[in-house]
C-alpha cells in the first residue's frame, strides 16, 4: 500500500466519475479545492500514474500520516 496526495487539474465531476469507476471512490471524502489523501494499492497507483499522464491530475509531494483511521498531512 502507498499513501498519495492527489491534485487534479479538471472539473471535479469529472475526476470524481474517473475515480469512482476505478473503484476508489466511495469511501474517501472529497474536498472542494481537489487535493484528497489516500491508502492505495499498486493496482490503484497505477491507475493513478495512468491519469497523471494524461493531464488529470497531479501527485502532491506531502509527507502524510494516519489520524483516528484517516489520512491527513504529517
Amino acid at each position: 500500500m502507498k499513501r498519495v496526495a492527489i491534485y487534479w487539474i479538471c472539473k471535479v465531476t469529472k475526476m470524481y466519475e474517473l475515480l469512482f469507476q476505478s473503484g476508489m471512490i466511495g469511501k474517501f471524502p472529497l474536498t472542494v479545492n481537489g487535493e484528497m489523501y489516500m491508502e492505495v494499492t499498486d493496482e490503484q497507483y497505477q491507475y493513478l500514474c495512468n491519469l497523471r499522464d494524461k493531464g488529470y491530475l497531479t501527485f502532491r509531494n506531502k509527507p502524510l500520516k494516519e489520524v483516528n483511521g484517516k489520512i491527513v498531512p504529517a
